[in-house]
């Protein structure tokens, strides 16, 4: 499930993706029937692609696999709703190469914060 439409900005340290909330997402009817409000699990699903395509273009993880390893003070601080455009920014923080690393990351809506947190990423064998 592709949660992450595309790379804007990436160096050493840092990257910038974004999501494009359609219509069309498969959670649309369930979530909520009268008010569609993406889940905040996919919210950060969408960090963690983006995360993990860091980790392997950087080479933090060399084998191109990236699990996720945890979430950390995550907030939820604004709706994210069809029409959107999630834009997600990420900030490398500790690692150890090939092993596990850690990421803070933002996601905007119209320049309006409506989420952060930590993301932890594993290499999987």
């Amino acid at each position: 499930m592709q949660l992450l439409d595309a790379v804007l900005l990436m160096d050493d340290s840092r990257a910038v993706g974004y999501l494009d909330v359609s219509e069309e997402m498969f959670w649309i009817r369930g979530h909520f029937p009268e008010r569609p409000l993406m889940p905040g699990v996919l919210i950060c699903e969408s960090a963690a692609q983006l995360s993990s395509y860091f980790a392997i273009k950087t080479g933090l993880v060399s084998n191109g696999v990236v699990g996720l390893g945890g979430l950390e003070e995550i907030r939820f601080r604004g709706p994210v709703v069809p029409g959107d455009r999630l834009v997600l920014m990420l900030k490398k923080g500790r690692f150890r190469p090939n092993a596990m690393f850690k990421a803070d990351f933002q996601g905007y809506v119209n320049e309006k914060l409506v989420v952060d947190g930590t993301i932890k990423g594993v290499a999987l064998a």
